[in-house]
């Protein structure tokens, strides 16, 4: 007789009661399209919400846009307490004024409950157009055709504005360059006559520079990025304009690393520039005045004058990350230069010491002259306001409306 139990119903899951019941079936089809269903509803809802986000961010824009067009156009300046105004797009902004320097406008908008800030600088008005080009000048023989677009004779150059001090201050100079009275001697057969300045507050391959709030700063001799095996590295934390009464000694690349952007500007002081034919650094026999209305260039370095690559060996690769505006030469000791900001030859350019000296603009860095500020420049045109920039999003009652205090 046997001892084993009879076995009960298995109710393990079989596949084929979905076929033996159509039922269950049915129901794993609803529930499944359901799931889907779901999916897809949450997926158009989370799009509807973004697209509305977007739709109100744009909407704030325009109508920020159109109130800065209005306070450009005003007359009258914005008192402390700040004014409200409509814009195009029915949408109400008040605005603040701060002064000092930059005058900045902060644009307050409130849309769908939602405060949003802006906030630009007031421009007097536009800088020169070739400050926004990668090449300007009047010679174009040494400017690689393939990296520039064509070059543009531009009578209107860039011009300093005309309150900028013209001797500098030695706390303002000592944050962007130092004095060093040996390396003339060290990099040119017989120094210089001027002061001379190496661009960065401390020796080293990197140096940080805190620009003045004026983003300018002006250099009363010549100034040197001094030769070595490596680039040198600025740090720069805004734009920044450095203007050199003297000449401008480049002995190896500079790369310009943060938010701001380079600027460097010769100026000749009345007639010292000249092309050094021979490549030695100083007035001699054979050399050609740019003005020949003045009289030997005193002293006999000149000044207004740029070298790429010093005196003597030169260099075969040049890479400067800044804009270079020459009111006297540009020397070339170099086989081949790449300049990333505008590059500006109010006279035109010599090769020297044998180098193929090959020019090539990129204007990686230049400005948007309508709506950007660039230090120390003087502008044309009537007052504008410059790029917006949003602010942080803010939920406090707008100032002024009727649910604020």
């Amino acid at each position: 007789m046997s001892r084993h139990r009879p076995r009960g119903p298995s109710w393990r899951f079989q596949l084929r009661w979905l076929w033996d019941s159509p039922m269950v079936l049915v129901v794993w089809v609803a529930a499944f399209a359901a799931m889907i269903v779901v999916a897809r509803t949450a997926l158009v809802v989370q799009r509807a919400v973004v697209v509305r986000q977007d739709a109100e961010t744009a909407i704030a824009e325009l109508a920020a846009e159109d109130a800065a067009r209005q306070l450009a156009a005003r007359p009258e300046p914005i008192g402390s307490d700040g004014v409200a105004m409509a814009t195009a797009a029915g949408v109400c902004c008040f605005v603040r004024s701060s002064g000092g320097d930059r005058p900045r406008w902060t644009l307050v908008l409130e849309l769908a409950g939602r405060q949003r800030r802006f906030q630009c600088e007031y421009l007097p008005g536009a800088a020169a157009a070739a400050l926004a080009r990668p090449f300007t000048g009047r010679s174009a023989t040494v400017v690689a055709a393939a990296a520039a677009p064509p070059m543009v004779v531009d009578e209107v150059l860039p011009r300093l504005r005309p309150d900028l001090a013209a001797v500098a201050v030695d706390a303002v100079v000592a944050r962007v360059a130092r004095v060093d009275d040996g390396i003339a001697l060290l990099r040119l057969p017989t120094g210089t006559e001027r002061k001379d300045f190496v661009l960065g507050s401390t020796g080293g391959d990197v140096c940080r520079i805190e620009p003045p709030a004026s983003g300018v700063v002006v250099v009363a001799g010549h100034l040197w990025i001094d030769a070595g095996n490596k680039p040198l590295t600025i740090e720069l934390a805004q734009d920044l304009t450095v203007v050199v009464h003297g000449n401008l000694y480049c002995g190896r690349s500079l790369r310009v690393v943060g938010p701001g952007r380079l600027l460097f500007v010769t100026t000749s002081d009345g007639g010292n520039a000249y092309r050094d034919r021979d490549g030695n650094g100083r007035w001699s026999t054979g050399d050609e005045l740019l003005d020949t209305t003045a009289a030997l260039p005193t002293p006999m370095e000149g000044a207004g004058n740029v070298w790429f690559g010093l005196p003597g060996p030169g260099l075969d690769a040049f890479e400067v990350d800044a804009g270079v505006l020459v009111a006297g030469e540009l020397h070339l000791a170099t086989d081949r230069a790449l300049v990333h900001g505008p590059l500006v030859l109010w006279h035109g350019s010599t090769r020297v010491g044998g180098r193929a000296g090959v020019l090539q603009p990129t204007g990686r860095h230049a400005f948007d002259v309508e709506a950007e500020r660039v230090p120390g420049f003087a502008t044309t045109g009537a007052p504008r306001a410059g790029r917006l920039r949003s602010l942080e999003d803010h939920r406090l009652p707008l100032v002024g409306s009727p649910r604020a205090g």
